[in-house]
């Protein structure tokens, strides 16, 4: 096993009761590597000195702080299966000053997560073989085995960490014939059959079920920031590292997967994933489940043609005209066309192996590398040193560990990714700019944009809500090649509780790109961002940076965000103002209120309308009855102008959904209204109960509200 944990000092400290403006610090204060050195015979080496070994960070040498030799109890110092079981029953029941043998015991253990995800058929059965073997030949007292199966919603438990042979493999049986796992198309190959997983067997007390309370916690709220299928394999691959800090013993992750998805807008995402494992001493090894290059080769032809469709579907929304956004697909259709290779999913698996210390192992025979991994798990030096560089830059620090002994090899980490943390959590590289101007002082005003935390579903422990942004190109700098007009913004939002702690963080990077010849129509757009969240009912603060990429131009907006408690009866949301309705894409988030029947709502946050545009303004607003539903709920829209009502849509009844929402999309012809201000209101009755939302617009006539990239 090769580690490098890298301790990060993340600071938010207020200047004041009234400070806007934390100050951030940011610094790598020790960094720690596990080294194997192995001799001609490929032994480990045990009688390594100090002054035999080097270190070096970016060609640097390095102080070595400390230095020794770690082994972890052979078999023969263990008692047996029987014994380990009583130890962790005598752990289970210890009193807090008891409490220095679980961390002994917890250290002395090797974690091992087995995940398995993407498979062919031929695939799914080397997997099940492999960790029967596994059971049959490294299985000891004191190492800990969990199954999860690797899916498109995340990482889901099939076993909890158990020392129990007989549960890991029959939830092998089980994760092999998960239902969700993302299947391989082999046209050689006869389909498989599946069927649902049942719920994990519960996890006895003592050090097994200490390792799986650790990471309980950890999964759900990394789902939550998937922006598409190679987001959410990156954040589960995060979220298990992560959850793993905790742990004070070795880790090592068998990932069993056909190949790992990176698109070009994921790339930093990817490197999130390794600092976080690197950080929380956890290695990854990659079996290949796929034995040829036709995966490989597919997936660069998926992405090229992927290109070329959003190609023609950018020229043909050029012909129709319109209000139309250009999709994500469009807008990064030229880093598809140019990056095809990065389709390499096997590649890509075996780039994120190989940065955590581990390494990319064939399925064929999986016995001595398996062998050789938990060996040196077991068996390896740790050494600390304090980087002279210590600020984090979201580079990556390149180590070397030379040994100065002839005729051996070393095994070591290559680096680290200079990342800062955030309330224990990795950030992603683009953040370190917006979060450096959040907390700049003054705060920078050099680029325009708008913001909004929109209001919707009640709930007495959780309110449901969304935020919405969006930065006028206008503002950004477009550059231009001999093909493409190309834009690139960066956002990011704290959400910040009565006290000033961080509750919440919502981002996302934002590329863009249209052909040349839209260059101008281009600048007269947008570019949005949506988020959905959730928080409990009190008051908050809500900051948020937007920094083009290009430029380095940077604007921050604060504003104050109160969360009332739920109504006893009728319930409506914000009124808002709909810059436009995209169809809703597959799969979508649930939780995100602004779909609606089978649309995705994107709101005008500026609260500008161009009068010129064609078609009608539209305003969107929900309403919750309270349950059971048992009678009809019936909306009216009104606009007003200086107090009076101008125009004025009929009652309507509004279907309630499955989920209990009754979403209403309402639609007044924007030519009849003149340039000037105006209030919209939303009225909902259900019975004898009454519910009302308003917004204020102010209608414009020219190009400040053209069209938009997204």
């Amino acid at each position: 096993m090769r580690r490098i944990i890298c301790a990060v000092l993340l600071s938010l400290l207020a200047a004041g009761a009234d400070a806007q403006a934390p100050t951030v610090r940011t610094g790598t204060t020790e960094v720690l590597v596990d080294v194997v050195v192995r001799d001609k015979k490929s032994k480990i080496v045990r009688d390594l000195k100090p002054e035999e070994i080097q270190v070096l960070e970016d060609g640097d040498p390095q102080t070595i702080r400390h230095f020794e030799l770690f082994e972890g109890r052979a078999p023969g110092d263990d008692t047996g299966p029987a014994s380990a079981a009583a130890s962790a029953a005598a752990l289970a029941h210890a009193t807090p000053a008891a409490q220095a043998p679980l961390v002994r015991t917890l250290r002395e253990a090797t974690v091992v997560s087995v995940v398995v995800g993407s498979l062919n058929p031929e695939g799914r059965k080397s997997a099940r073989d492999a960790v029967r073997d596994f059971i049959k030949n490294e299985l000891r007292p004191n190492t800990f085995v969990g199954v999860f199966a690797w899916t498109y919603t995340g990482m889901q438990t099939l076993q909890g960490y158990t020392n129990d042979g007989a549960r890991i493999s029959e939830a092998m049986e089980r994760v092999v014939k998960w239902t969700g796992l993302r299947k391989i198309d082999d046209a050689d190959l006869v389909p498989d059959t599946v069927e649902s997983a049942t719920p994990p067997a519960r996890t006895a007390p003592g050090p097994a079920a200490e390792i799986e309370s650790m990471l309980a916690t950890h999964w759900m709220e990394e789902y939550l920031d998937a922006y598409d299928a190679s987001m959410r394999e990156l954040l589960a691959i995060r979220g298990l590292a992560q959850a793993q800090a905790q742990l004070p013993g070795r880790k090592l992750v068998f990932l069993f997967a056909g190949g790992l998805i990176v698109h070009p807008d994921t790339v930093e995402v990817l490197k999130s994933a390794i600092s976080a494992a690197n950080r929380s001493n956890v290695t990854i090894y990659s079996v290949d489940t796929v034995r040829d290059i036709g995966q490989n080769l597919e997936a660069g032809r998926r992405l090229l043609a992927a290109a070329a469709n959003s190609s023609m579907a950018t020229q043909t929304a050029a012909i129709n005209g319109g209000n139309r956004a250009v999709t994500p697909d469009q807008v990064v259709m030229f880093e598809n066309a140019e990056s095809s290779i990065r389709a390499d999913e096997r590649g890509n698996l075996r780039v994120l192996a190989e940065s955590t210390g581990g390494a990319s192992l064939p399925v064929q025979d999986l016995r001595e590398p398996f062998r050789r991994a938990m060996e040196e798990a077991r068996t390896h030096y740790e050494l600390t040193y304090s980087p002279a560089r210590s600020e984090n830059d979201g580079r990556f620090r390149k180590i070397a560990v030379k040994v100065v002994r002839p005729g051996v090899k070393v095994f070591a980490r290559s680096g680290y990714y200079a990342l800062p943390l955030l309330h224990g959590e990795e950030i992603y590289p683009f953040e370190m700019a917006t979060l450096q101007a959040i907390n700049a002082t003054p705060a920078p005003q050099q680029l325009d944009f708008h913001s909004d935390v929109l209001r919707f579903r009640p709930g007495s422990q959780r309110s449901q809500l969304s935020f919405a942004c969006q930065v006028p190109v206008r503002g950004l700098s477009v550059a231009e090649d001999k093909d493409w007009a190309k834009v690139h913004v960066s956002i990011t939002a704290l959400i910040k509780d009565a006290q000033g702690q961080v509750v919440d963080k919502l981002s996302k990077d934002l590329p863009y790109a249209v052909p040349r010849a839209k260059a101008d129509e281009l600048r007269r757009g947008v570019v949005s961002f949506t988020k959905p969240f959730r928080l409990p009912p009190g008051r908050y603060s809500v900051e948020t940076a937007a920094v083009d990429r290009d430029s380095a131009r940077a604007g921050v907006l604060r504003s104050v965000l109160v969360v009332s408690p739920a109504p006893n009866g009728l319930a409506a949301s914000d009124l808002v103002l709909v810059r436009r309705v995209d169809p809703a894409e597959e799969p979508h988030p649930a939780a995100d209120p602004l779909l609606a029947r089978g649309g995705k709502v994107v709101p005008e946050v500026s609260g500008v309308v161009d009068r010129a545009l064609p078609g009608d303004l539209i305003f969107y607003g929900v309403g919750y009855p309270p349950l059971p539903v048992q009678k009809t709920l019936r909306a009216t829209l009104e606009i007003l102008s200086d107090g009076q009502p101008i125009m004025r849509s009929p009652e309507t009844d509004v279907p309630v959904e499955a989920n209990s929402a009754a979403p209403f999309l309402a639609s007044m012809p924007r030519a009849k209204l003149q340039p000037g201000h105006y209030e919209a209101v939303l009225t909902l009755r259900y019975g004898d109960q009454s519910a009302r939302s308003e917004t204020t617009f102010v209608v414009e006539t020219g190009e400040s509200t053209a069209k938009q990239p997204q």
